[in-house]
């Protein structure tokens, strides 16, 4: 301990460091590096700038996905801020990269697809911990918002070619949407889809599941198909979806009392959207295009599940 980390103990740790510290234990850091660095291109010939590590990179992204920063962001807070510094292990101001080394290392990610495989690793993580959905899931999406675009000088709108509209509740939503399954018992991430806002909920159904469920639950969108819900009882799956009135034949005060209490179990599944929403500030999509978009979910979702992961078991 030097002279500056003395009277800085003096202070305490503050509540970034203590959480950053838990995620630093949580996160298999060195698995990541190394499927990072074999699919990574190479320096050849020592021209250029020499990489910066992939550990430094990685945690960059996290502190991104953690706190909603942007690129230009994430450098002033790494000049800025000793919690962040610790975190991704800089110790001169030349190991601080820069917001250009930021973004091309995403670009790299992005077009191999890590991102996911990142995400990946969450789950194998959840399943050897126990933390499965054996005991019940359940399923929901929720609309990833970006701009309708305006027309430019040239007379072509802005607008995100890939993202579609939809009308729900007599309101129109233009982007994209994230499904997600979650157990029970922890609201966990366990699966996750993207698509474009057009897509309906229960066609994301079956591509969420596991394999392993004895309840499922659902909103009305997944209840719509009577036939899904047979299939789903010949397999052993009970189907817990809310049931939805039409015209001319409104619920029962039964049905409304069923529709409550199964709303009561599946309240947790909205806590993942919450959080990544309030928290992480991740209303609104980021990038243009489907891919792009759902690869940084994959990465939000990942660190959202190792986020509680750290603050649950670390």
């Amino acid at each position: 301990m030097n002279l500056f980390e003395y009277f800085r103990s003096e202070f305490g740790v503050s509540r970034t460091e203590k959480l950053l510290e838990k995620i630093e234990a949580v996160v298999p850091w060195e698995a990541l590096e190394k499927e990072i660095k074999s699919r990574r291109r190479r320096n050849y010939g020592g021209v250029g700038r020499p990489f910066i590590e992939v550990k430094k990179l990685l945690k960059c992204l996290f502190l991104q996905g953690l706190y909603g920063l942007s690129d230009p962001e994430v450098e002033d807070q790494l000049r800025d801020r000793m919690s962040f510094q610790k975190f991704v292990g800089v110790k001169q101001a030349k190991d601080i990269p820069d917001e250009t080394t930021i973004c091309r290392f995403r670009k790299e990610l992005t077009e191999k697809g890590i991102q996911e495989e990142v995400f990946t690793m969450t789950q194998r993580i959840l399943y050897e911990m126990g933390i499965t959905v054996k005991e019940g899931s359940m399923q929901d999406a929720t609309f990833i918002e970006t701009s309708k675009g305006k027309k430019n000088k040239y007379g072509k709108n802005t607008r995100d070619p890939e993202a579609t509209f939809v009308k729900k509740v007599k309101q129109t939503h233009h982007g994209y949407k994230a499904h997600i399954e979650t157990n029970l018992k922890d609201p966990f991430i366990l699966s996750t889809t993207f698509t474009t806002a057009k897509v309906h909920d229960s066609q994301q159904q079956n591509a969420l599941m596991t394999g392993e469920e004895t309840e499922l639950y659902g909103d009305s969108a997944y209840g719509m198909s009577p036939k899904n819900n047979e299939a789903y009882e010949d397999c052993g799956v009970k189907a817990c979806f809310h049931e939805k009135g039409v015209r001319g034949r409104p619920l029962t005060p039964f049905q409304k009392e069923c529709n409550r209490i199964k709303s009561t179990v599946r309240a947790k599944v909205e806590h993942p959207f919450a959080w990544i929403k309030g928290r992480y500030m991740h209303r609104r999509t980021s990038y243009r295009g489907l891919h792009k978009n759902s690869m940084h979910w994959f990465l939000v979702a990942a660190i959202y599940n190792f986020e509680h992961l750290a603050r649950k078991y670390a």
